[in-house]
């Protein structure tokens, strides 16, 4: 009984995020900073005069639905902090006529980073290990920590550098929060995953009502730099973040194989490295390939699906 009354109270709540988002949208949209234009994104130049930075709306939203399922307890409030945190600086940049330098956004979204993983090492400190499943090592609560911020700065850029095309980021997202929810489940740890995967799905399902092609509102970094952030954090307190490499991998390629790229370059100076692979990976699909936004949200989606379920498959396995 007690099971059915929170799964009814976490979808009342899910329903009141969903149609809240929508409402904030609509009435506040037009308040909010709009798109300058991609310049050297595939199609760039059609997000101008878009409503951008709708992320402020969605996250405001989401922080207080959260925590509210999850009971205001001290973790969800530093969890939904440091989203807010971050939806903050990323809309700061949205809203900045010069965009920020990529070492502010860096550092910005390492020390928040840190906040994250320092907030669950203190409030949850038997998540401080490696777990493999069928083995658990457990590691010094400072270097989780200097671990775990590692992971979620790379998850809140392969997130960010995944929104390029309409409802492709927001999708796959949703998708990705399935398979961990999933994987939480054969786990034994659905308790700590589902309750905010579901109030986050609710209010990307609400942005897409308003993402979907053609768009007419970004969330811009507001939106994906805290995604992206939520979405790690998730694995974090799931007790595995490497679970992120197949439940994430489609996000994980398609962004931080750019960043790589980029970093190889700066450092060897060989400006002919991986010339023919144009990143990220979803513009290479249109631009190199000719594939449509739809066609790449697709394959993208797909490609996620069954990866997810294969391992989901693997851990059942594992597990029985």
């Amino acid at each position: 009984m007690a099971n059915l009354a929170m799964i009814t109270r976490t979808m009342l709540i899910c329903f009141g995020a969903f149609a809240l988002t929508i409402i904030l949208i609509k009435v506040l949209g037009g308040k909010l900073p709009r798109d300058h234009g991609r310049e050297f994104a595939v199609a760039g130049a059609l997000s101008q005069g878009k409503i951008r930075g709708a992320g402020i709306l969605m996250m405001v939203v989401f922080a207080v639905a959260a925590a509210a399922v999850e009971g205001f307890s001290p973790l969800s409030l530093c969890i939904s902090g440091t989203a807010l945190l971050s939806m903050v600086t990323g809309y700061l940049d949205d809203a900045s006529e010069t965009p920020w330098s990529e070492l502010l956004k860096g550092i910005t979204d390492l020390v928040i980073c840190l906040l994250a993983g320092a907030s669950i090492v203190i409030f949850e400190p038997e998540m401080a290990c490696l777990d493999f499943v069928v083995t658990k090592v457990q590691i010094a609560p400072w270097l989780y920590v200097i671990l775990a911020a590692a992971f979620l700065w790379l998850m809140i850029n392969a997130v960010n550098c995944a929104d390029g095309i309409d409802g492709l980021s927001s999708s796959l997202a949703i998708n990705s929060m399935i398979g961990a929810a999933a994987c939480a489940a054969v786990l034994g740890k659905l308790g700590s995953v589902a309750p905010g995967a579901a109030v986050m799905s609710a209010v990307l399902l609400a942005y897409l009502q308003f993402n979907c092609e053609p768009s007419t509102v970004l969330m811009g970094d507001a939106g994906s730099r805290p995604l992206g952030l939520f979405l790690g954090i998730l694995f974090l307190r799931m007790g595995n973040a490497l679970f992120a490499i197949p439940v994430c991998i489609v996000f994980l390629a398609d962004g931080l194989i750019g960043l790589f790229k980029l970093l190889v370059i700066r450092l060897t100076k060989k400006q002919d490295f991986m010339k023919n692979l144009r990143t990220p990976l979803h513009d290479h699909l249109r631009k190199n390939l000719g594939s449509s936004n739809a066609q790449v949200r697709y394959r993208f989606n797909l490609a996620q699906i069954i990866v997810s379920a294969v391992f989901v498959c693997v851990l059942l396995m594992i597990k029985g």
